[in-house]
């Protein structure tokens, strides 16, 4: 697909991607802090009863990929963007620039999700609602790389960047000229 037409005082968009490092570290970031949690053994999330682990898991990867994912399109809409959901797991507002004060509230407004998961666990629980819980809160940080590395890029590019993402999903950039 061809990149938008950037606006005057602009480069010219261009398609971007996270270089793989990037990917990859952040992965093990979060893989480690999921660890962390899973081996703290103040969470249990491999009871042995393995019908109860089915359901801990299913309901509790399928729960908190919907709320996260809601999450993300409410605080879109909340600023006035139209956002677009694409299954299982993407929202994005198609043609706009969001700025850095709506994005990175956009972005990291599931991890609220993460906060209420460990608050619930830390209250005391059914063994049952533990699992569910734990395994929701261990797939919301460890999915969360994306929004993590999109907050960071946008924080440490320079001021005025435009970030577009397209219908097609490509995501395209263009700096501001004076920053050249």
């Amino acid at each position: 697909m061809k990149p938008p037409n950037s606006p005057d005082g602009y480069l010219d968009y261009t398609e971007y991607s996270f270089p793989r490092w990037s990917r990859v570290s952040a992965r093990v970031a979060l893989l480690a802090l999921a660890v962390g949690i899973i081996y703290s053994g103040s969470i249990i999330l491999t009871p042995d009863d393995p019908n109860l682990y089915i359901l801990g898991f299913g309901i509790g990867a399928g729960v908190s990929l919907f709320i996260h994912v809601v999450l993300h399109y409410v605080t879109a809409a909340a600023f006035g963007y139209d956002p677009a959901y694409v299954w299982p797991n993407r929202v994005y507002v198609p043609g706009e620039s969001l700025p850095v004060k709506h994005i990175i509230p956009v972005l990291l407004a599931p991890q609220l999700l993460s906060i209420v998961y460990l608050s619930l666990l830390l209250s005391g629980m059914s063994l049952t609602l533990e699992v569910i819980i734990g395994w929701g809160l261990l797939l919301n940080i460890q999915g969360a790389w994306s929004d993590v590395l999109w907050s960071i890029r946008r924080l440490t590019w320079p001021t005025g960047t435009r970030v577009v993402v397209e219908e097609d999903q490509s995501t395209y950039v263009a700096f501001p000229e004076e920053t050249v």
